[in-house]
């Protein structure tokens, strides 16, 4: 069971900007190839929605979509043969029709039409989902008028067409007069119903006169009624050149009877022209509308038109990509050994393949080259070898690598049930010099009453050569027994073994953990322990409801909307719930409100992609974010990130993309212009070949970072001749799921159902032990004794239980209390859930020391107020500049300087002290003089000379010095060393950091300003120059003299 999730996350990132269509797909065994243009509809009910698309197959006849294009959906014709099931599932009768169960459960009802033939009336999901069908029939031709799902429609409109076709069928003259002009996606039940439009144009062609689909446009639209035009698909035809006639004798199976044959849903029938008559003219040309132009040129060989050439040419950058084939041992309708080669360049190689084809047009034998300088170019790098026999297959992949002889051989022999699923699939691999490497998985599969599914896999178990497993897997559906489905087929438990008893032998040793204390359990008659990695349950009763219980028990509850598309209310463990709210037109998420309140909208555009997001503090005026898309050239995706709310600043960065999607350049504005973070260029193989950055636009870019690849796109790096290997994980041991039961330093660690460490067995005898709530976080850490007082204890505010101590108005969903050995910390959160404030109270010490953090639009502190030194809280601003970069800290740092890259070249101090990095120096002047530094790896701190003591999480807790000085040392609950006290005998010098911002020494508080600046409560001001390892190198006060360095 799959539960859906909202993050506003997911809401909020902008929409690829891609073209219409997909790729033009070649078929080597025919020569033959194929092009698609999806109609992208919403999901509807349980989130799946009709698979609607335009298809293109050469050579394929004329219909309501031009030539070469049809909708395919199942449906049934009257032949000489026998009914029969195929690869689309079972076909049996139903009524005065059929209906055709697939083999996942979907169900296609067909009912009779006006002439020799049943069309699709209705699609139904295991779930009770339904999609229905509405035909126009018209002089003996089907016409798909409508497609109703959820709260979605699809409409057809047809318009006469110049080019009326008549054909004769089984006695019955059918006429096609009709063509389709408009595709309309509609929410019937909205104010606006119309949510998008495609436009279908056609052109003549210019032989036969036939209508041939030209162009695809597409519309969106609001519900305010405003409209957006996506870029136009546009196609181009070409005349083959008629071959000579020839004689070509093709057997068929005799047929007898008056049976009926099925039509699968996609378009799997190869069609093949072997007549000297005027033909349509074949796809050869597409145009995406956002750069990427692809060029199919044509070839006749045996008197069969093929692919010889397909060209993708990049608009904006003149990138090419080709491909070439090269057909032979022509065995209508198929061909025997075809070359394919992908042409390459001096970044990358041309890879040439090689296939062989059967009789029945499936694959025989593959093998790859490389056509480059090298003399190993002869030699393949793989070869892969096909076997097929009823109910079994042999697959075998030679790794040569172009070495004399296989690197690796790995054979794997699959059998089939009488359902051809996979029962057993054994996977042998052997390499010279290693011992062979044996993996055998055997599935069994549920059974229904209904015998509606075929292929639910109820048990998969794997083991290695000697029989030890691998893993084991058990499926349980619909909450009925092993082996068993019901009427849905919904899966609604797994279970799986994760420690057999020898793991627990091994890792846990004679004193195994208590396993069934934690949520782990045995199956009667079998090895080791199980959990139950998930239970759900789909519930109908008051709306659709689903939950979903983890291994140690605890439920998570999902609400969907009243039409049954969209995840609404999400409860977790703990009672905090998360609502979305989602805009039927477009299927996306308009509103989330998390735990805490805080509540995220977001608008799209008539074309369904996100426009703004608008988060706490921002108004839909000024947003927190805005994306434009730009189609003109490349492809552009600009996003406005408000940088301080209320104000009209925003950072601007920008994603330059190709007509393939891929990053062409990736830019961010300044007062001087934009400047270009990263230029990426292509070989021919469509590989990154070249790599600039950091420059202004306009200027010439730096000299760039090249790139090479072998024949299969590994960088060169990867040599020819070198096989990267499988590494196996060293110095652990790991669970079946995969999970550390012991690491590399000796630490055994026991997880409980869920994964969480709940145990750490440390090799010196300490073991520590952690407590978990129901969402998995950390509550309390216990050492060595699991009744203990814990050292650490964490404290959440969660929407189903009392509200903790300390709460604050955003903090449901989150931590609020951590009680460890340093004290007490309490935090408090803004609407956007970033901390604000921070209160900490030291171990056996009446004191809080409080510190606050506002922050803008963009998350970067705006302002710290500072605990209370005595004198007041301290209040700093941090500035920054239109790119988000800091810039100054009143008081304290008068300016910044940055470089293109982003990396710090100087800074101005408010003690007259100016830092700068250039030339490989790093260079401090003020009133004291100058000092430079050559910028290097600092030299290695001086290694401690003493007795070390650690504890139980391996952490430094003390030295006694050799020389008498002695240092202990204290840490907070995420292992950051918060106290530090140093005693020479005479006196003790005590240092406490509960948080990067301040410090506590000797009682005295000490303001840490732009991690940089110590500001005490006498107003003394201490300024750190750091080495290239963030090690102190000079300080200066705040007259600029040097104190230390």
């Amino acid at each position: 069971m799959v539960v859906l999730r909202s993050s506003t996350g997911e809401a909020t990132r902008p929409a690829p900007v891609r073209g219409q269509g997909g790729v033009f797909t070649p078929d080597p065994a025919t020569g033959g190839g194929r092009f698609a243009v999806p109609l992208d509809l919403p999901p509807g009910p349980g989130g799946g929605a009709p698979a609607l698309a335009l298809r293109y197959t050469t050579g394929a006849p004329n219909g309501p979509f031009g030539g070469g294009f049809a909708l395919p959906l199942p449906h049934v014709r009257k032949t000489g043969g026998q009914a029969r099931s195929g690869t689309a599932g079972r076909l049996t009768r139903h009524g005065d029709g059929y209906v055709l169960t697939t083999r996942s459960g979907t169900r296609h009802f067909l009912g009779p039409a006006d002439g020799d033939g049943w069309y699709l009336d209705r699609t139904e999901d295991a779930l009770g989902a339904t999609a229905t069908f509405g035909w126009a029939h018209h002089s003996g031709q089907a016409y798909l008028a409508r497609v109703a799902y959820g709260p979605y429609e699809v409409d057809f409109a047809y318009e006469p067409r110049p080019d009326v076709l008549r054909w004769g069928r089984g006695g019955t003259l059918v006429t096609t007069a009709l063509r389709c002009a408009r595709i309309d996606l509609r929410v019937p039940a909205d104010a606006r119903p119309l949510v998008r439009r495609w436009t279908l144009g056609y052109d003549p062609d210019d032989v036969t006169g036939a209508s041939l689909l030209t162009s695809v446009a597409l519309t969106g639209f609001d519900a305010r009624g405003a409209e957006a035009a996506a870029p136009v698909l546009r196609l181009a035809y070409t005349q083959v050149e008629t071959p000579v006639a020839r004689r070509v004798q093709l057997a068929a199976k005799a047929r007898s009877g008056g049976g009926v044959s099925l039509l699968d849903a996609d378009d799997t029938v190869p069609y093949f022209s072997f007549e000297d008559l005027p033909r349509t003219g074949r796809l050869s040309g597409i145009d995406n509308g956002i750069g990427l132009r692809t060029e199919i040129e044509y070839t006749t060989v045996e008197a069969v038109p093929v692919v010889r050439r397909v060209s993708r040419r990049e608009v904006a950058t003149g990138h090419v990509g080709v491909t070439e084939f090269e057909y032979h041992d022509s065995r209508a309708p198929v061909f025997g050994r075809v070359v394919q080669d992908d042409l390459g360049d001096e970044h990358a190689p041309t890879l040439r393949t090689v296939r062989w084809f059967g009789d029945d047009g499936r694959l025989t034998k593959e093998e790859t080259y490389g056509l480059d300088d090298s003399p190993a170019r002869e030699r393949p790098y793989r070869r892969v070898v096909h076997l097929r026999r009823p109910q079994w297959t042999r697959t075998v992949v030679t790794e040569f690598d172009r070495r004399p002889g296989p690197v690796s051989v790995t054979t794997t022999e699959t059998d089939l049930d009488a359902a051809g699923n996979p029962a057993r699939v054994v996977e042998t691999t052997e390499r010279p010099g290693r011992g062979t490497v044996v993996r055998d998985t055997r599935t069994t599969y549920a059974t229904d009453p209904d015998g509606r599914f075929a292929a639910l896999p109820a048990r998969i178990r794997v083991v290695d050569g000697t029989g030890t497993v691998v893993s084991d897997r058990l499926f349980r559906y619909d909450e009925t027994p092993d082996g068993r489905a019901g009427a849905h087929g919904l899966c609604t438990a797994r279970e799986e073994l994760v420690l057999t008893d020898a793991l627990v032998a091994d890792g846990y040793g004679p004193v195994p953990p208590d396993l069934r204390h934690h949520g782990y359990h045995r199956r009667p008659g079998e090895d080791g322990w199980w959990i139950t990695t998930f239970h759900g349950r789909l519930d109908t009763v008051a709306g659709l409801r689903t939950t979903m219980t983890d291994p140690l028990g605890h439920t998570t509850e999902v609400r969907y909307s009243a039409d049954h598309c969209f995840p609404e209310v999400t409860t977790d463990p703990l009672g905090n719930v998360t609502i979305t709210r989602h805009d039927v037109r477009t299927a996306r998420v308009r509103e989330l409100i998390a735990p805490a309140g805080a509540v995220t909208t977001v608008t799209h555009d008539p074309l369904g992609r996100p426009e703004t997001v608008v988060r706490p503090g921002d108004s839909a005026e000024l947003p927190t974010i805005r994306y434009r898309y730009g189609t003109g050239g490349p492809v552009r995706v600009t996003t406005e990130q408000r940088a301080v709310s209320g104000e009209a600043e925003v950072l601007l960065t920008t994603e330059v993309r190709d007509g393939a999607g891929r990053l062409l350049e990736r830019r961010h504005t300044e007062l001087l212009g934009d400047v270009v973070d990263e230029r990426h260029e292509y070989c021919a193989r469509g590989f990154v070949r070249r790599t600039s950055r950091s420059f202004r636009d306009g200027d010439r870019p730096p000299a760039p970072e090249e790139f090479h690849y072998d024949a299969l796109g590994r960088p060169t790096d990867v040599r020819e001749g070198h096989l990267e290997e499988l590494v196996a994980r060293e110095g652990g041991l790991h669970d079946l799921l995969g999970r550390e039961l012991r690491g590399a330093d000796g630490v055994v660690l026991v997880r409980d159902a869920a994964g969480n460490p709940v145990e750490a067995r440390t090799p010196d005898g300490h073991t520590v032990y952690r407590v978990h709530d129901a969402v998995g976080r950390p509550v309390a850490v216990l050492v060595d004794d699991p009744h203990g007082t814990p050292v650490t204890t964490f404290t959440h505010h969660d929407g189903g239980l009392p509200v903790p101590p300390g709460a604050g108005p955003h903090s449901c969903g989150r931590l609020v209390r951590v009680s460890d050995e340093s004290g007490v910390t309490l935090f408090g959160y803004d609407a956007l859930g970033n901390p604000a404030e921070k209160r900490w109270r030291p171990a056996h010490v009446a004191v809080e020391y409080r510190l606050d953090v506002v922050r803008r639009a963009d998350g970067r502190p705006a302002k710290v107020v500072y605990p209370d030194a005595g004198d007041g809280r301290l209040t700093v601003h941090h500035q920054y500049d239109e790119v988000g970069r800091l810039v100054s800290v009143p008081g304290f740092v008068d300016a910044v300087h940055y470089d293109l890259r982003g990396h710090r070249t100087a800074v101005h101090y408010a003690n007259g002290v100016t830092e700068a990095w250039t030339g490989g120096r790093h260079v401090v002047t003020g009133p004291g003089g100058t000092w430079t530094r050559e910028i290097g790896a600092a030299a290695a701190p001086e290694p401690l000379c003493g007795t070390e003591i650690r504890d139980a999480f391996d952490r430094l807790r003390g030295v006694h010095g050799d020389d008498g000085v002695n240092a202990l040392y204290g840490y907070d609950h995420t292992g950051r060393r918060v106290r530090t006290l140093v005693s020479d005998g005479t006196r003790v010098h005590e240092v406490l950091t509960p948080d990067e911002l301040y410090a506590i020494e000797d009682g005295e508080l000490v303001a840490v300003v732009a991690g940089a600046v110590r500001r005490y409560a006498d107003a003394r001001q201490h300024y750190l120059h750091f080495d290239g390892d963030a090690g102190i190198a000079l300080v200066t006060d705040e007259s600029g003299a040097v104190v230390s360095g």
